[in-house]
Parts: C-alpha cells; sequence; structure tokens
C-alpha cells in the first residue's frame, strides 16, 4: 500500500489552513495554562480525540485522592475517572513497618523512588530487597508482605485503576 499526500488548493486549502491555525492556537493557549497550574486540555485533531492533563501531588494533599492507612499514604494522581485503564499513586510507607497486601481484583507494579526496605512472597517464601531504581510486580491473589527499613516513596500503577478512596481489594 502506498500512502499519497496531496496538497490541497482552492476553498479546500483556506480551510486545512484555518483547521491548522486552530489547532496551533490551542496548542499554544494548552501551553500557556499548564505553566498556570493543574490543567485539563481536552484536543480534537480531526483524526483522533485525546484528553492531556497535568496533575500535581500538590494539588491533591488534603482532597479524596489523599488517602491514608495504617503505616500509608496514598496520594492517588490518576483514577478510574480519568478514563485511563490503570491508577497511578505515590505512595508513602513509615518506616518499620511490615505491610501485608493481596489483590482480589488488581494487578499492582510498584517502582521505588526512595527508602529501603523488602518484599515477600508469601506463598513461595521469596524475599526481595527493594531500593531506589528496583520494581517488583504483583498479579491477582499474589499475597505478599513489604516491610520496610526506612521510610519508603513509591509509584503504585493499579490495573484496573482504583475508583477513589477505597483500598485496592
Amino acid at each position: 500500500m502506498v500512502a499519497r499526500f496531496l496538497r490541497p488548493s482552492g476553498a479546500d486549502r483556506s480551510a486545512a489552513l484555518e483547521d491548522l491555525g486552530c489547532q496551533q492556537v490551542l496548542r499554544q493557549t494548552a501551553r500557556r495554562e499548564l505553566w498556570q497550574g493543574s490543567v485539563s486540555v481536552g484536543i480534537s485533531l480531526g483524526r483522533a480525540s485525546f484528553d492531556m492533563f497535568v496533575r500535581s501531588v500538590k494539588d491533591i494533599l488534603g482532597t479524596d485522592q489523599d488517602v491514608a492507612g495504617n503505616g500509608w499514604r496514598s496520594r492517588r494522581l490518576i483514577l478510574a475517572r480519568d478514563g485511563l485503564k490503570y491508577s497511578v499513586h505515590e505512595t508513602i510507607l513509615e518506616a518499620n513497618v511490615a505491610l501485608r497486601f493481596a489483590y482480589a481484583s488488581h494487578r499492582e507494579t510498584v517502582y521505588c523512588i526512595e527508602g529501603e526496605g523488602s518484599v515477600r512472597n508469601l506463598v513461595t517464601g521469596e524475599t526481595w530487597e527493594l531500593r531506589p531504581g528496583s520494581l517488583y510486580s504483583v498479579g491477582i491473589g499474589d499475597d505478599h508482605v513489604v516491610t520496610t527499613q526506612s521510610a519508603m516513596k513509591l509509584v503504585c500503577i493499579f490495573d484496573p485503576p482504583l475508583e477513589g478512596q477505597e483500598e485496592a481489594d
């Protein structure tokens, strides 16, 4: 299959140039607003639509997306309501805790940003050290314990996404 690119002429060319001008204005406006804070921008370019957004942890502190439990705090940056097929959380674990997790309907991937600890698979007994730059992933039903030696900052990705304040099941 060979793709052909036709250069529009006459009224078609004017419409194409006008459409291109609108797209450039939308992009410039979006960039300017993004520098001023968190914003959601929906852009349709004729071929596809997408929603772009920027969100900061400081934007969600003290909201329903800032959830705490015994030994942990989850700042939920992306949730199901954002329309993606996963959720993204910045999670802080307190120092010197052991937290047990097993999710009945979620998979989770965890990336360590700060701190040290370990994750233990309770089915196999295997234990892995966690340090900045390390990642682990668990499937549905994987019973595991995260033990911290120091406070840890993690990025957690859940599939399917969490809805809001619930603890993953």
